[in-house]
């Protein structure tokens, strides 16, 4: 199992997986639980993984949920094992939950019951959240900041340049200044069309 692909919480012998961009759903969110970046109760549904070690760590999360809510683990209806990220502002300070709505079969027949618990997220998984939901909020300044991050990561500036400043120009190309740190040289990045997923990223070296 890859260990960078689930968070031990130690205080509750708890693993859950890594909160990543490309498995929090925001398409699916309840924007009326939002108000001025006010989070009230907003649930994400993540993504089901498809490596087989990042479904068990979803299973081993959805048993925990449904242990909590369930009296005997045979109670459990036959179910997909959907999780949800919840954020919520409510309290005075932001507090985040991983959740599951547990489908539990008794003399009654089937009922749900939603199951969540509080976790701790780290400083890169707290801004990858904000990320995520800038995509809600402000769609264009989440494809700046989103295109940013992808430079960044790029062998061209990554260890080598600093950020300067970036733009997404009326005709929709994304232009982007990085500079060393002795302010010395630097490099451009530019993106023809930042909506286009299959334009080129074009670097120009500028300085000495």
């Amino acid at each position: 199992m890859d260990a960078l692909n689930f968070v031990e919480n130690r205080q509750d012998d708890m693993c859950r997986p890594t909160i990543m961009l490309n498995m929090l759903d925001v398409s699916k969110v309840d924007k009326s639980k939002i108000n001025n970046r006010f989070y009230d109760f907003l649930e994400i549904p993540l993504v089901t993984p498809q490596r087989d070690d990042e479904k068990f760590i979803q299973e081993q999360t959805f048993c925990f949920l449904a242990d909590q809510v369930a009296d005997n683990f045979n109670d459990v209806y036959p179910q997909s094992q959907d999780l949800y990220l919840i954020v919520d502002d409510n309290d005075g300070e932001r507090k985040y939950y991983i959740g599951a709505d547990v489908q539990i079969e008794d003399w009654d027949g089937v009922s749900t019951e939603p199951s969540i618990k509080e976790i701790s997220l780290t400083v890169k998984e707290e801004a990858t959240v904000e990320l995520a939901l800038l995509k809600v909020i402000n769609p264009e300044q989440f494809l700046l900041k989103y295109t940013r991050c992808q430079l960044a990561q790029r062998p061209e500036i990554e260890n080598r340049f600093g950020f300067y400043n970036d733009c997404i120009d009326k005709q929709g190309t994304y232009r982007s200044t990085w500079i060393s740190n002795d302010c010395k040289t630097g490099i451009l990045g530019n993106i023809e069309n930042v909506k286009d997923e299959n334009s080129k990223i074009h670097f120009q070296p500028i300085g000495a």
